[in-house]
C-alpha cells in the first residue's frame, strides 16, 4: 500500500525550513516526540549523543 499526503503552507520555503530544522519547534509538528538536547554534537548532524529530558 502506498499512501502520500501534503498539505500547503503559506509561508515562504526557507522560513518553514528554518522552523523544521530548530529542536524547539520539534514537539509542536512531531507527535509524540520526547524532547532531547544534545551532550555530544550538534543538533541534527551524524553522531551528536542526545540525552532524554
Amino acid at each position: 500500500m502506498k499512501y502520500t499526503n501534503f498539505i500547503e503552507i503559506a509561508l515562504p520555503r526557507e522560513q518553514v525550513a528554518q522552523l523544521l530544522a530548530d529542536p524547539a519547534q520539534l514537539p509542536k509538528w512531531l507527535r509524540g516526540m520526547v524532547p532531547h538536547e544534545p551532550v555530544q554534537g550538534i543538533h541534527g548532524q551524524l553522531g551528536t549523543e542526545p540525552r532524554t529530558l
